[in-house]
């Protein structure tokens, strides 16, 4: 058992489904799971059927864990489920439950999940509080300011993330997958894997999860069988109260954002890096043109707007008109990215409504085997807000190193 925030959680885990890749490729270094379904009345059978796969040791790949025999609770049999993912069996109702660890006959590894939405790891730094959920992926799950907390989580295609979509179909996803809605049961949600959540000195926070399919019936799974992609690694690196190039410690509510990908390359992605779900109360927006320090406001109802092409510019999503109304703003400065508003807002019922106003960097281009973009969040008054990203352009602070401009 594993003893989380004061409370009993039990480990629930991913499996192979089957001894072959999605494309029918072998696994190599994997072990048949056996279903514990056993009939009472004759407990000592052998031979159950195959539920999945575990992986050897030696062929774990970065984020597994080891799995460990365990028992139902109360009948004391080892139990499973015969999905593509592994719960336990309550003998005495006869329904799907959380109860005990997850196991299998013999040790094996595989990608670990829980029977918790939430495990959130905080940092703080120049009045901004960020909380990032270990079960998720480490994706931002909420952001706060001045008491208002910004991130909508009705389900894990929102947060505060990254993703990338490949010219070949995937979409790539830090969160997890069109079955973590509210609405699902939590056993049932496909979170991906997280590879780690650590807060570093310096107002720092790093992020990495093991990404997953957002639509896994188009690519060989569904409900019952997430697809991970296994040698791609996502996520973050966070600086609270970025110092900027000339290292001075203004106590401001600028965030550093790093989005990072470490995987295979692809001659030409868009990747969302990031991308934001607010909740809907943020419904107000105005674009900043970095040239002329200026802000204009747009108009955007249950729609999706194009905000800017390349180059240095940004985007503010207020709660109210006016220059104090409180907002968020994201600023970038490269070639290849351009930002969007799409606006499903109405009437905010909390964090975990349907509703939402999303903003998204939209980068394409080149992505290498090791790829990173910054961008800059600000959390304060849309006066500010304005300020900071004008101190921003004249710093001359860019989003890449290097820069692919794709042919005409």
């Amino acid at each position: 058992m594993k003893q989380e925030s004061s409370r009993r959680t039990n480990t629930l885990a991913y499996i192979a489904a089957s001894a072959n890749e999605t494309n029918d490729t072998p696994l190599s270094g994997v072990l048949p799971l056996y279903s514990a379904a056993f009939d009472r009345a004759n407990p000592h059978q052998v031979s159950p059927p195959t539920l999945g796969y575990l992986w050897t040791k030696e062929a774990a790949y970065p984020g597994m864990t080891e799995l460990v025999r365990a028992n139902d609770s109360d009948a004391k049999i080892p139990k499973s489920s015969g999905s593509g993912f592994v719960v336990m069996t309550d003998a005495q109702r006869g329904a799907q439950t959380l109860r005990g660890c997850v196991a299998g006959w013999g040790a094996g590894f595989a990608y670990r999940r829980h029977d918790v939405g939430e495990a959130l790891v905080q940092i703080t730094g120049g009045g901004v509080t960020v909380k990032s959920n270990s079960i998720t992926g480490g994706a931002v799950w909420e952001w706060w300011w001045k008491g208002k907390e910004f991130i909508n989580d009705y389900d894990y295609g929102r947060q505060l993330v990254m993703a990338v979509y490949p010219e070949t179909g995937q979409a790539i996803q830090e969160a997890g997958d069109r079955y973590g809605a509210v609405s699902v049961p939590l056993y049932a949600r496909h979170p991906a894997p997280t590879l780690y959540v650590k807060n570093l000195a310096g107002n720092r926070q790093s992020t990495r999860a093991i990404p997953i399919e957002w639509d896994p019936d188009s690519h060989g799974g569904g409900k019952d069988h997430a697809v991970i992609y296994a040698n791609v690694k996502i996520g973050k690196d966070l600086t609270l109260n970025w110092r900027g190039p000339d290292d001075v410690d203004r106590q401001w509510p600028v965030v550093l954002y790093e989005s990072k990908y470490e995987g295979p390359a692809f001659a030409v992605a868009n990747v969302e890096a990031p991308t934001a779900y607010l909740n809907p109360e943020f419904s107000t927006y105005y674009k900043y043109d970095a040239k002329t320090d200026t802000l204009s406001e747009v108009v955007a109802k249950k729609t999706k707007v194009n905000i800017s092409g390349g180059g240095a510019d940004g985007l503010i999503l207020a709660s109210g008109t006016g220059p104090d109304a409180i907002a968020m703003g994201i600023y970038k400065n490269d070639p290849n990215a351009g930002i969007v508003l799409y606006d499903d807002s109405g009437p905010s019922v909390g964090h975990y409504g349907p509703g939402f106003s999303k903003w998204g960097i939209v980068y394409r281009s080149a992505v290498s085997q090791q790829w990173s973009f910054r961008s800059w969040i600000v959390t304060d008054s849309v006066r500010n807000i304005q300020k900071d990203f004008h101190q921003l352009y004249i710093w001359g602070v860019t989003s890449r190193d290097v820069h692919t401009v794709l042919a005409k």
